[in-house]
């Protein structure tokens, strides 16, 4: 070993020492309420930093939190390390690991295939003593590691290991979990993070294409400005003077420039534009309107060298003193140039007739296109505007049945609880403490149904509430409106945060009133103190599992909670029919009562 790993093994051995120290010198473990006092706060700090994320690389910064959490804890690691899986290949593909220092760093990955084996196991494996019990053939890979946990949550485990044997308390499972639990949820929110940049940047990738063509575009409008300028039919004018001086700067011999159009549907010509030596255009007579319509079916340029030598069209008598003329046919007509010198018209200046005769079409077709693209817009803005009309008149409706239906939902909470005010007034007015009890409970009931209510206005989505959240609010209310609870009874719940519709959380918010109530009322009668348990998870394809139990006296064997005569168990057997599940009793100390029952199809999920 050299002296640089030797300082390196010195250094770590200290700063267990000062742990241990520190350790020794506190007042001992925190109280169990404490402690999970402290966990959910930290679970809080945790659950708020992934809800911060806004980027893929923020997701280190929930690292940062989540070993922040785990010192704060006291949990007795002295590495800590975050196994990143590949959940479609199935396959580990990175790691981040924490040093005694609180640095989280990323590193070379090593033992891929046994973090896949603990990932898809969904349970914490905990390695007590690697010296004396080595399952996994780890020993050699981590040297005086004593004791290792690999705890999975949604994209890989959460690793923590000691040089000291058995480190790791049930308690430190617990909050292992949880911080496990809270990485599933940070991960889950770098996927959809990743997902989004991905849109955004096919978005972006979209936007600088469009940008790209309409850049192209607008570079073969500067060329063919003139052409791109026309709005009418009169604009063909422009084009001509631009292919006049054109011909003009090429040097191109003419004496005298047409152009003959044609009817393209019916094949005669029907107009002629012609430019004088000066290079003005001045529309005239057509002349000559059947042979005209032949060069133009001919689709080729027609090039008479010298009319006095060679006059196959006839041409000569009407032309008077012209020599040579070229007509080159373009898309509605020909391009003509003429003459009074003979073969004076070179290749080359048949080459650019060509160009000047294709400028020509494009004009004219470009002519079609804008009449037919302003027909189109307009059409375009006569959709848009009625659609935006439309989709106004929409979002005015949702709003204003928004309104109406959180109105609703607060008048019935207003009136539910005018309804439990009047029997906590009529309480005072009776002395029978059986009738006080039954108006109590009809009271809770009350409640609870306002509770529902109220969590329903209060959410941006006005047809399902967050059970979970519900539950807790709820069974607190229970618990304070009991004045005779021994303080020693402690309530814990845990549930998931699962949407559910007014239909079903109303009817099920009263099952949980009548348990929890019956808890109370007799679980522990004879008894200084003990524990509620709420639970409430998804299970299965659409269930959802509720629990609701304590550990007092238990329920008497001999009565069947289904045909008592005791109202609120009456209640927890219908309203649990009405929901389409299933109640059962789990035998065992205490009284648990498990409700299992199926979430209506919303579209929304569950999750």
């Amino acid at each position: 070993m050299s002296d640089q790993e030797k300082n390196r093994e010195q250094l770590l051995q200290e700063i267990i020492e000062l742990r241990r120290q520190v350790a020794d010198s506190t007042a001992g473990p925190l109280p169990s309420r404490e402690r999970r006092e402290r966990q959910q706060q930290i679970n809080s700090q945790v659950r708020e930093q992934v809800w911060k994320m806004r980027g893929v690389e923020d997701i280190e910064q929930v690292l940062a939190t989540v070993g922040e959490s785990l010192r704060s804890m006291e949990i007795p690691f002295l590495y800590c390390g975050v196994n990143l899986v590949d959940t479609e290949a199935r396959s580990a593909t990175s790691l981040y690991t924490m040093n005694p220092q609180g640095e989280w760093q990323k590193k070379s990955f090593s033992g891929g295939p046994l973090i896949v084996q603990f990932w898809e196991g969904q349970k914490p494996v905990y390695r007590r003593d690697l010296h004396r019990e080595d399952l996994y053939g780890e020993h050699i890979a981590t040297g005086r590691i004593r004791s290792v946990v690999d705890v999975p949550f949604s994209h890989g485990t959460l690793a923590v290991s000691s040089y000291d044997p058995e480190a790791f308390s049930e308690a430190d499972l617990e909050v292992l979990q949880d911080m496990a639990e809270l990485l599933s949820e940070g991960f889950r929110r770098m996927s959809d993070l990743r997902v989004l940049e991905q849109r955004n940047l096919a978005l972006e990738r979209e936007v600088r294409e469009r940008k790209r063509a309409q850049e192209q575009q607008q570079a073969r409008y500067q060329v063919r400005e003139q052409v791109w300028g026309m709005k009418s039919t009169d604009d063909i004018e422009g084009v001509l003077e631009a292919v006049g001086k054109e011909l003009l700067a090429m040097e191109v011999p003419f004496r005298y420039c047409g152009v003959n159009l044609m009817d393209t549907e019916t094949g005669t010509a029907t107009s002629l534009y012609t430019m004088n030596p000066q290079g003005e255009w001045r529309p005239g007579p057509i002349s000559g309107g059947p042979l005209i319509a032949q060069f133009w079916e001919m689709q080729e340029p027609v090039y008479r060298r010298d009319l006095h030598r060679e006059d196959p069209y006839g041409e000569g008598v009407r032309i008077g003193r012209v020599r040579s003329v070229v007509d080159v046919p373009f898309s509605h007509g020909t391009l003509a140039v003429s003459s009074e010198e003979p073969e004076v018209f070179s290749d080359g200046d048949l080459e650019v007739l060509k160009d000047m005769a294709g400028i020509l079409s494009e004009g004219f077709r470009r002519l079609g296109d804008l009449r037919a693209l302003e027909r189109h817009n307009l059409e375009l803005e006569i959709e848009v505007g009625e659609r935006r009309r439309a989709e106004e008149q929409i979002r005015a409706s949702l709003r204003e049945k928004e309104v109406l239906l959180k109105e609703i939902h607060h008048r019935v909470k207003n009136n539910l609880q005018i309804v439990s005010s009047l029997l906590s007034l009529q309480t005072r007015y009776i002395e029978d403490e059986e009738v006080v009890s039954s108006l109590n409970d009809s009271r809770t009931r009350v409640e609870s149904m306002a509770l529902g209510h109220e969590k329903l206005y209060q959410s941006e989505d006005l047809a399902q509430i967050d059970f979970g959240e519900y539950i807790h609010t709820l069974a607190s209310y229970v618990f304070d409106s009991f004045e005779s609870v021994p303080q020693a009874v402690r309530l814990r719940v845990e549930a998931d945060p699962i949407p559910m519709d007014v239909d079903v959380a109303i009817p099920c918010g009263l099952i949980v009133n009548e348990l929890i109530t019956n808890s109370l009322k007799y679980a522990f009668a004879d008894r200084p103190g003990g524990e509620i348990c709420i639970e409430l998870h998804p299970c299965g394809e659409g269930e959802v599992r509720l629990r609701i139990g304590d550990d007092g006296v238990g329920f008497p064997p001999e009565i069947d909670f289904r045909r008592t005569d005791s109202l609120g168990m009456q209640l927890v057997v219908d309203l649990t029919g009405q929901l389409e599940g299933d109640v059962q009793l789990i035998e065992g100390q205490g009284t648990i009562f498990e409700i299992v029952f199926p979430l209506p199809d919303s579209g929304k999920g569950n999750a």
